[in-house]
């Protein structure tokens, strides 16, 4: 993805740049500052990726359960009491990729 830039004032909604660029501006107390950086490109397929790796990036918070199932073919399960667990559900993955 490429890199994005964001500005959300006290209150308001988000206020996006499309170049992920921004031209000198001013923050004030409770303003906030987004910066969205690309991820590295890899190496071969995303779904050549050992499913274990998917899951630990999940867990760690770089990888959404959406991109995993979308962009790797990896199907993670959230539970727990605070919704911090993870579990791959190896015969869903299986399958998703057997459809790519």
């Amino acid at each position: 993805m490429p890199n994005r830039v964001g500005v959300t004032r006290q209150g308001g909604e988000p206020q996006r740049f499309p170049t992920g660029k921004v031209s000198p501006t001013r923050l004030d107390a409770g303003d906030g500052y987004v910066t969205e950086t690309g991820g590295g490109g890899g190496f071969w397929s995303p779904f050549e990726r050992d499913p274990e790796r998917v899951l630990a990036d999940v867990r760690s918070g770089y990888v959404s359960l959406q991109s995993a199932e979308r962009d790797y073919g990896v199907v993670i399960h959230q539970g727990g009491r605070y919704g911090r667990d993870f579990t791959l559900d190896t015969a869903a993955t299986e399958a998703r990729r057997a459809e790519h």
